[in-house]
């Protein structure tokens, strides 16, 4: 299962969503961990760009190390090796579905799917501008990041238990 995880820099949400993607398998479905393959792009990336130094700060605090990601571009070809896109705006989602024609891979927006069932997790969605839209924290304090890192945990969990579920050996 190719996981993909979109933002528009390619800096700070999707690098964040892909290692807390990856800490999720490794501490919940370690017997999973080979079957998943995660990756991150932007939309409007400017390749090679190293990680927001906030962002590599909050997923520290979390045991994670985005320190040596780097930023790219998504393309068609990114797209179509891909099984699932999450991107983290409905303008990134609208995107990537104009870039493959609507055809595949499914895309959803993050905290869209990630809620599918389930109650709201702590009052914390109820901050964004649209309740499914994971806002941008580039230039912001560590403290925003911090609380990215928090609303898209959760429906990070949420996907990687259904999906982790149906791969259980």
């Amino acid at each position: 299962m190719r996981i993909l995880f979109v933002c528009t820099g390619n800096m700070c949400r999707s690098p964040m969503a892909e290692g807390l993607a990856r800490a999720v398998i490794d501490r919940e479905y370690p017997e999973t961990r080979e079957r998943f393959d995660f990756s991150s792009a932007g939309v409007a990336a400017l390749e090679g760009n190293v990680p927001a130094r906030e962002a590599v700060e909050v997923m520290m605090e979390r045991g994670i190390d985005i320190s040596g990601h780097r930023a790219r571009n998504v393309t068609r070809r990114i797209l179509e090796a891909s099984d699932l896109v999450l991107t983290m705006e409905g303008a990134q989602r609208k995107r990537v579905e104009e870039m493959t024609g609507g055809v595949a891979p499914p895309v959803f927006l993050l905290l869209e799917l990630g809620e599918a069932g389930t109650e709201e997790r702590d009052g914390l969605w109820a901050r964004d501008a649209s309740r499914y839209e994971v806002l941008d924290p580039i230039g912001m304090s560590a403290d925003e990041y911090r609380y990215v890192a928090a609303i898209m945990e959760g429906p990070i969990e949420n996907i990687l238990r259904l999906l982790g579920s149906g791969l259980e050996t």
